[in-house]
């Protein structure tokens, strides 16, 4: 995977990483599209992110039949 995150921001986790993604705090159930990453929210209140699900999405010539 290429660098998820530019060196110079100020993001040192993964809930920081969504938000800055989302512009704000998600909520729960919401989904974030990294491609090939999709980020769901599993747990999260108004003050923060404190679950999340990652999982890459594989092209569909890659899964098998």
């Amino acid at each position: 995977l290429p660098s998820l995150v530019n060196d110079e921001e100020d993001i040192a986790t993964v809930a920081g990483l969504v938000i800055a993604i989302n512009g704000q705090i998600p909520r729960v159930g919401d989904e974030l599209a990294m491609p090939p990453l999709r980020i769901t929210i599993v747990e999260a209140n108004a003050y923060r992110v404190d679950l999340v699900r990652v999982v890459k999405d594989t092209p569909a010539h890659d899964e098998e039949e």
